[in-house]
C-alpha cells in the first residue's frame, strides 16, 4: 500500500507527461516531413467497364462497385482507356484482396501476380500491385483481370491510384505516413523492452511483466506494419506479408490476455478460471489455425470470423471476472484496468469496423482506418506507467519488509541483533558445521546504576558497553543483546587465541571508557567453543558459556569484597 499517494501520483504524472511529449515531438517531425512532400496520387476511378464472369457492367465508378459472396475462381475484368497524362513514366497502384492479378495494355501482358498460386489452390495475399505502364500507352485500353482465391470474398475493387514511376515510393510513404510512424515506434519499443526484460529477468523475475509489454508492443507494431502494407516498401511478397499480418494479430490478442492474467495471478475465483480457460482456448485455436494454414488445408484469413467470436467472448469473460474496478489501492492495477478498458473497447470497435467494411460499406474511406494502431500506442504508454508503478510498489514493499525485519531482529537501544535473531543464527552456525565460539556477556552493576543514577544512566551504561564490544570483537563476529544486561557474541572461523585476545582487549577498553564516569563499565563473560560439547548442541554450548560467565562474575564479586575489607 502506498502511503504518500499524492506524491507518487505526481511523480508518475510527470513521467506520463514526458512520454507523451516525446511521442508528440516524434509525431510532429513525421508530420512535418509529410507536409513537406505535399503531392498526392491521382485517382483513376470513373467510366470503367466491369465484367463478372459473363455479366457486363458499363460506365462503372470503381469506388462504388461491390460484389458480395462470389464463389472461388470468380473472374472479374475491369477495362478502361488510359488517360493521356499517363502516356509516359506512370505507375498504377491498385490494392486487391486474396486474388490473382493480371494487367494488359491493348492485349499485351504488362503485369502478373498470383496466377500459379490460385491455379494450385495456394494462398496469395492482399496488397498493392505496382503496375508500370509502358511508354506511349495514352489512349490505349487497359484491362485488369482478377481471379478470386477464396469463396465468399467481397470484391471491393476500389479506386486505382496513379503517380509518376519515379515518385511511386515517395508517394507510398506519404500515403502510409501514420502507419509507418506508429509501426516503427511500436516495433522499436517492443524490441527494446523484450531484450531488456530478458536480460533483467536473470536477476529479477518481476521483469516478466515488461517482457509481456514488449511482446504486445512488438506484435501490434508488426501487425500495423503489414496491415497497411508498409512492408511493400521493401518486398513485393504480399503472401508472406498477409500471413505475418494475421499471425501477429492473433498473437497480440493472446499476449494481451496473458498480461491480464499475470496482473491477477494471485487471485482465485471461478470467473478468473473462466478467463484462463478462454485464453487457453484462444491459444489452442490459434495454434490449430497456424497448422492448418501451413499445411494448406485452411488458409488463415478464412479463420478470422471465428477468431472474432472468440475474442468477443474473451472480452465478456474479462468483464465477468470483475477486472474493470477503478477503485483500487495499487496504482499499477489502476493503470492495468485503464489499459484493459482501452484495449477491450478498441478490439470490439475493430471487429465492428472490419465487418461493417466487409459486408455493409466496403468502399468507406473512414472505415478503412483501423483503431488498433493508435490504441496500441496509447496502451504501450499506459503499460509502461503500470510497470513503473509496479516496480515502485515492489521497491516500497521491499523497503517495508527490510524495516520490519530490522524491527523484528534488532535491539533499538544498542543496534545489536536481538534474541530472535540469535536463535535463528545459532541454528545456522550449527547446521553449517563450522567451528565457532560463543561468548556470553553480562554487564556488572546495571541494577546499582539504575537505582542510584536512574534508568537513563543505565541505558548509557549498556550503550557504552555495546560500543566497547563492537570495537573489540573480530570483524566476522555477530553481537546480540539477549535482554536486560545479557549480551551474546557468535564468532565463526576464529581460533581460541583470537577470541581470548579480543576479550582481553575488551577488559582494557572497559577500563579506558570508565575513566571520568560516575560508574564503572564492566562485564563478566564466558567463552565456549563448538568443539567443547557433543554434536555442537546449542543449548549445552549456551549453558557452558553461561557457567563460565558466572564463574568470572563470582571472582569479580570476591575481588571487590577483598578490597573493601582491606
Amino acid at each position: 500500500m502506498i502511503k504518500k499517494g499524492r506524491l507518487e501520483n505526481v511523480k508518475l504524472g510527470y513521467v506520463f507527461a514526458i512520454l507523451l511529449f516525446f511521442l508528440l515531438v516524434l509525431w510532429s517531425l513525421f508530420a512535418s516531413l509529410k507536409n513537406y512532400l505535399g503531392e498526392r496520387y491521382s485517382i483513376y476511378n470513373d467510366h470503367f467497364e466491369v465484367k463478372v464472369n459473363d455479366v457486363v457492367f458499363s460506365d462503372v465508378s470503381l469506388s462504388d462497385f461491390v460484389l458480395v459472396d462470389q464463389p472461388r475462381k470468380t473472374i472479374v475484368e475491369i477495362t478502361n482507356k488510359i488517360p493521356d497524362y499517363m502516356n509516359r513514366d506512370y505507375t498504377l497502384l491498385p490494392c486487391y484482396y486474396l486474388c490473382s492479378v493480371e494487367a494488359f495494355v491493348d492485349g499485351k501482358l504488362i503485369y502478373s501476380a498470383g496466377v500459379k498460386e490460385v491455379e494450385n489452390n495456394e494462398m496469395f495475399g492482399c496488397g498493392y500491385h505496382f503496375m508500370n505502364l509502358p511508354e506511349g500507352c495514352g489512349g490505349k485500353t487497359l484491362k485488369i483481370r482478377l481471379v478470386a482465391n477464396e469463396p465468399k470474398t467481397v470484391f471491393n475493387i476500389g479506386s486505382i491510384k496513379a503517380c509518376p514511376s519515379s515518385k511511386v515510393y515517395l508517394y507510398f510513404f506519404q500515403e502510409n505516413f501514420y502507419a509507418i510512424f506508429t509501426s516503427i515506434l511500436l516495433i522499436f519499443v517492443g524490441l527494446l523492452s523484450t531484450i531488456c526484460s530478458i536480460v533483467m529477468m536473470i536477476r529479477d523475475r518481476s521483469f516478466y511483466r515488461l517482457l509481456l509489454i514488449g511482446i504486445f508492443s512488438l506484435g501490434t507494431g508488426i501487425w500495423t506494419f503489414f496491415y497497411y502494407q508498409v512492408n511493400q516498401l521493401f518486398s513485393d511478397d504480399i503472401t508472406f506479408g498477409t500471413t505475418v499480418e494475421y499471425v501477429s494479430l492473433y498473437l497480440t490478442v493472446i499476449s494481451f490476455g496473458l498480461l491480464i492474467l499475470f496482473s491477477r495471478r494471485y487471485e482465485k475465483s471461478w470467473r478468473l478460471n473462466l478467463l484462463k480457460i478462454n485464453v487457453a482456448v484462444l491459444a489452442v485455436f490459434v495454434l490449430v489455425c497456424f497448422i492448418l494454414h501451413f499445411v494448406n488445408i485452411l488458409r488463415i484469413p478464412y479463420t478470422l470470423p471465428v477468431f472474432h467470436v472468440l475474442t468477443l467472448f474473451y472480452i465478456v469473460t474479462i468483464c465477468l471476472a470483475g477486472y474493470f474496478k477503478i477503485k483500487l489501492k495499487s496504482y499499477s492495477r489502476r493503470y492495468m484496468v485503464i489499459l484493459g478498458i482501452i484495449m477491450s473497447v478498441s478490439l470490439v470497435l475493430e471487429i465492428i469496423r472490419h465487418n461493417v467494411l466487409k459486408y455493409v460499406y466496403p468502399n468507406s474511406v473512414f472505415l478503412s482506418t483501423s483503431f488498433i494502431p493508435i490504441s496500441s500506442l496509447v496502451s504501450v504508454v499506459i503499460f509502461f506507467m503500470s510497470f513503473m508503478a509496479h516496480m515502485y510498489e515492489m521497491a516500497l514493499s521491499r523497503r517495508e519488509k527490510e524495516v520490519l525485519t530490522d524491527m523484528a531482529f534488532n535491539d533499538p537501544l544498542t543496534g545489536f541483533y536481538n534474541r530472535a535473531k540469535y536463535v535463528k543464527d545459532v541454528e545456522e552456525f550449527v547446521n553449517s558445521k563450522k567451528y565457532f565460539a560463543m561468548v556470553n556477556c553480562d554487564v556488572n552493576g546495571l541494577k546499582y546504576v539504575n537505582d542510584k543514577f536512574g534508568h537513563r544512566a543505565g541505558d548509557e551504561l549498556l550503550k557504552s558497553f555495546s560500543e566497547c564490544l563492537r570495537e573489540c570483537v573480530p570483524a566476522n563476529a555477530r553481537c546480540y543483546r539477549m535482554g536486560g544486561d545479557e549480551f551474546m557474541v557468535l564468532v565463526a572461523d576464529s581460533t581460541q587465541m583470537e577470541v581470548n585476545l579480543a576479550m582481553e582487549n575488551l577488559v582494557k577498553h572497559e577500563r579506558e571508557i570508565s575513566e571520568g564516569k560516575e560508574y564503572v563499565v564492566e562485564a563478566s563473560y564466558g567463552v565456549a567453543f563448538s568443539n567443547e560439547v557433543p554434536d555442537c548442541n546449542p543449548q549445552k554450548l549456551y549453558t557452558l558459556a553461561d557457567k563460565k560467565m558466572y564463574e568470572m562474575k563470582t571472582k569479580c564479586h570476591s575481588s571487590r569484597r577483598g578490597k573493601t575489607e582491606v
